[in-house]
Parts: C-alpha cells; structure tokens; sequence
C-alpha cells in the first residue's frame, strides 16, 4: 500500500510538472493567427502583444513577437488608407454641395434676371387700434435681397413678388 501511495505521488507530481510546461501564449497565438487571416490587423495586433506578454520566451510568444512587427506594418497601412478614403469622401461630399449651391445660385440669378424689382411688405408691429403697422412696400433689385429684408430686423414679410 505504500507503494501505491508512492507512486501515485510521483505520477501527480510528473503530471504537475509537465503541466507547468505548458505554452501560455499558444492560445493568443492562435487568436493572432485566425485575425491576421481574417485581415482583422487591431485584433491580430491586439492578440500577438496579449502573446507576447503572457509568455515572452515560449516558442509561441517569440513566434507573436516576430509577427508584430509586420502586423503593425500593416495596421499602419490600414489606418492610412482609412484617412486618405475619408477624406477623398469628405472632398467629395464638399464638392458636391459646392456644386448645389452653384446651381442653386444659377437659378436664383436667373429668376432675379426675369424681374427688374421685387417687392415686399413687412410688418414692424401693431397701432394702438390693433391694426398691422407695416414699413410700407420696400422695392429691392434681386429677389435674395427682397427675402433676406425683414431678416435682419427681425421682422415678418410678406412673399417677395415681382413688380414691373
């Protein structure tokens, strides 16, 4: 019986030690592995330094430290691109609404361009008898200027017409 006991003990103890030999990284490695070919570099990147920490001098946490360096490479690569396609969308976008408000303009010109003078009315208040106090009709050469009137007095107008 004691020496059921003994090798029991020495069969735990070889089952502890080789335990205790296990790759800690190998998981991370993994994990690195299945990113970068999913062409997931923050996570690859992410995984292989989680690696590398976990155990530096395993054959799987010198394997993430070699990979990191070209991981990075090309998340930096990734990021660049990134910013250079935003902001080509940003110029795009801009563009665009550059060109909006080009036309928008053209056709304001040219509606301006049908009338010599338009004209408004707005309302400045009210006469103690509760009757509209207005400014009177107001001429103006283009239509934007006719509805920009009462804008900067803060005052209701009436739609701008044409008056020739």
């Amino acid at each position: 019986m004691k020496r059921n006991i003994l090798k029991g003990a020495m069969g735990l103890s070889l089952v502890v030690l080789l335990g205790g030999c296990s790759d800690k990284a190998k998981p991370a490695l993994d994990d690195c592995t299945k990113a970068e070919s999913d062409k997931d570099w923050v996570s690859a990147v992410s995984a292989c330094e989680k690696a590398v920490a976990l155990d530096p001098e395993s054959q799987s946490g010198k394997a993430a430290a070699e990979k990191l360096g070209s991981l990075k490479v090309k998340l930096a690569a990734k990021e660049k691109a990134d910013a250079e396609a935003k902001a080509k969308a940003e110029a795009e976008a801009k563009a665009k609404a550059d060109a909006e408000a080009a036309a928008k303009k053209a056709a304001q010109d040219a509606e301006d361009a049908k009338c010599k003078s338009w004209v408004t009315i707005c309302t400045i208040g009210r006469w103690p008898d509760g009757s509209e106090r207005t400014t009177g009709m107001q001429s103006f050469s283009t239509r934007s200027r006719c509805e920009s009137a009462g804008a900067g007095l803060g005052v209701p107008c009436d739609p701008c017409k044409c008056f020739d």
